[in-house]
């Protein structure tokens, strides 16, 4: 399967708690969207909204299913248990969205694990957000 390449100029955060937002960011113009587990979620819906996020991707498939437009899943940082449990349901889900995106990766040894648990066709998106990260990335 070849792997479409992706004009990544304009990406549209939404919470992974607010699904009913993507047709309306499919329709604004962006290039893609980020489905948002991270900051846009607090501590106590983790769980729920991952489910969510998980069930929404499993019924759609793509968001949308134009090739053109890139759908992101943005996960909570992999040294976390949030993070960890993101991956694992994605994995568990076989979920291929375009691109998953790492938050605050301090270490290459973040990036392999992610690659390890996500099909191949799936590319990473690696946010720094530390001086470590600076440091060993």
């Amino acid at each position: 399967m070849s792997i479409p390449d992706f004009k990544l100029g304009a990406l549209l955060f939404t919470p992974g708690s607010a699904l009913d937002r993507l047709p309306k960011a499919v329709a604004s113009g962006a290039d893609g969207v980020i489905v948002d587990l991270e900051d846009s979620v607090g501590p106590a819906d983790k769980d729920r909204v991952r489910g969510e996020v998980v069930s929404y991707f499993k019924r759609q498939g793509r968001v949308p299913a134009d090739r053109t437009f890139a759908s992101v899943i943005r996960c909570n940082n992999l040294r976390s248990a949030a993070g960890r449990a993101d991956l694992d349901a994605l994995n568990a889900a076989a979920l291929q969205p375009d691109f998953v995106m790492l938050s605050k990766v301090e270490s290459a040894a973040e990036v392999m694990q992610a690659e390890r648990k996500l099909p191949e066709e799936v590319r990473l998106i690696c946010l720094i957000g530390t001086v470590l990260g600076v440091r060993f990335v």
